[in-house]
């Protein structure tokens, strides 16, 4: 009998994990569809991972709000379809509970000197998962190592010192200078 119950728990666990790896497939295909829409400038496929009339709230720069459907944002990407833009993007994250998943995706648009996130939400539908709504934010693109090098500055801070060795701060504002002469 224990064992009967341990099998029965082991083929629950395991359709439970299998099905968990299948949402997460077909969830990555979703999204994925939609970069590679906004990337590749096909509004088709931009429109299939979207649920109809589904809004989305756009990064303008401002400390305001910009929403437009899903159908709108895909018209913008009917110019020269197939030639890719831009765009680099990437998945970051999914997580999954149950019938609703998010997913964070990154996407450079050097164009626009930006870095802009989106947060999707997902449901999934008869059978099928959609994204039921966008948000984005946005940051300047981080420069890579080799252009944060330091620049640094000479800047005199204290004038008609000889020879100076040490110094100890005593208060955020106050330094004691030692000489090698012996002045402070």
């Amino acid at each position: 009998m224990q064992k009967v119950f341990i099998t029965l728990l082991l083929i629950v666990l395991n359709s439970n994990i299998l099905r968990s790896q299948k949402d997460h497939d077909l969830i990555n295909k979703v999204v994925n569809d939609f970069i590679e829409g906004t990337t590749y400038r096909n509004a088709d496929k931009i429109r299939s991972a979207f649920y109809p009339g589904t809004k989305m709230y756009l990064y303008n720069d401002q400390d305001s709000l910009w929403a437009v459907t899903s159908e709108e944002y895909a018209s913008w990407y009917n110019r020269n379809p197939g030639v890719k833009s831009d765009r680099d993007g990437r998945i970051v994250t999914i997580d999954i509970v149950l019938d609703v998943a998010y997913a964070k995706i990154a996407i450079d648009i050097p164009f626009f000197g930006n870095r802009y996130y989106d947060l999707l939400l997902l449901k999934k539908i008869e059978g099928k998962w959609k994204i039921i709504s966008k948000c984005t934010s946005a940051e300047p693109i981080p420069k890579r190592p080799e252009e944060s090098i330091a620049n640094p500055v000479k800047k005199v801070i204290i004038e008609n010192l000889n020879h100076p060795w040490s110094m100890a701060f005593i208060s955020e504002s106050d330094v004691i200078i030692a000489e090698k002469d012996g002045d402070l």
